[in-house]
């Protein structure tokens, strides 16, 4: 049987630049009942968009729109097969925006979006002459607006999936970084998403705030969580943050989320037991396995599997 191999996941803007789809900005006229859009073109970024277009929504999303406002869309009139892998055909439904990794592909206009997609854009056809610093201002002035919501996840996933941006924040921008991240202000989808990114940073720009962030987080957070929430996410990311240079006031901590109702939690904490000393933590695990407090069957089922292997 063959074996494919997954596709590494690019930046989302990055993954807006193929030929079957069309970048245009527009100005909204109109969304009807159905929550179809008809939208003006002001400008084509990529391809090129007829004077009027009229698009639909990915299925099963909708996004109300500020008439006369500006918005960057993403869209075509083709898609995927729906049976053979390779095959591209025409859209029956009509022109209909992409879906990306941030939901559907149309976000308010502004001079730091835009440029997001111009430098990508330089980017997909070989002419780099942009300035990563001035793609990270960009990235930070949508990383910091409140209001927009969507187009705030979007930068979020650029930033962390733009590998090559990690190591060239400057001095003021790994501060604001760090401001940002502290205030917790985020959601805890864009708050993991932004640990995860921080996680790939050189040493420099991460050393003791991070894991400083992340043992306040898990220590706030607590061991049982609402798992419908994001919150189990965020806290296992930072319990494999802390886990990357485990210190003795770890211990404690790590040992407490075994306990977890959360069983991504609890691995965490237990591979991070192992990496601290591998010896010892067979030990905790052990007096784990004999305590009265409960464990998720999940996290039972693997200390066992670590202690008596």
């Amino acid at each position: 049987m063959p074996v494919f191999a997954a596709k590494p996941v690019k930046a989302p803007i990055e993954e807006f630049y193929k030929e079957r789809y069309i970048i245009a900005e527009f100005k909204a006229r109109a969304q009807s009942d159905n929550g179809a859009v008809t939208l003006d073109k002001v400008a084509d970024i990529w391809g090129e968009a007829k004077p009027v277009e009229t698009l639909k929504f990915p299925t099963r999303e909708s996004v109300n729109i500020e008439l006369g406002q500006q918005y960057i869309v993403v869209y075509s009139y083709l898609r995927k097969h729906l049976l053979y892998r390779d095959v591209i055909e025409e859209n029956p439904n009509g022109p209909t925006i992409i879906h990306g990794l941030a939901g559907a592909a149309i976000y308010r206009s502004s001079d730091a979006l835009r440029y997001m997609f111009t430098s990508s854009k330089k980017s997909k056809i070989g002419r780099k002459t942009y300035d990563a610093s001035d793609v990270i201002d960009a990235i930070f002035v949508q990383l910091m607006n409140e209001e927009n919501v969507r187009e705030r996840r979007l930068a979020v996933f650029q930033f962390m999936l733009s590998n090559d941006l990690h190591d060239q924040l400057s001095r003021k921008q790994a501060k604001a970084y760090r401001r940002l991240l502290k205030s917790q202000v985020l959601p805890d989808l864009e708050q993991e998403l932004l640990l995860t990114a921080a996680r790939a940073f050189p040493a420099k720009q991460r050393k003791g705030w991070l894991v400083d962030l992340c043992r306040q987080t898990v220590d706030e957070a607590g061991v049982e969580y609402n798992l419908v929430s994001l919150l189990p996410i965020k806290v296992r990311t930072c319990t494999r943050i802390i886990g990357d240079n485990v210190e003795e006031q770890d211990i404690e901590r790590l040992t407490a989320l075994l306990y977890s109702n959360a069983p991504g939690v609890s691995k965490a904490a237990l591979n991070a037991l192992v990496a601290w000393d591998s010896h010892q933590a067979t030990e905790i695990f052990r007096h784990a396995l004999q305590s009265d407090k409960p464990l998720h069957v999940e996290t039972h089922r693997v200390l066992v599997a670590r202690t008596y292997q």
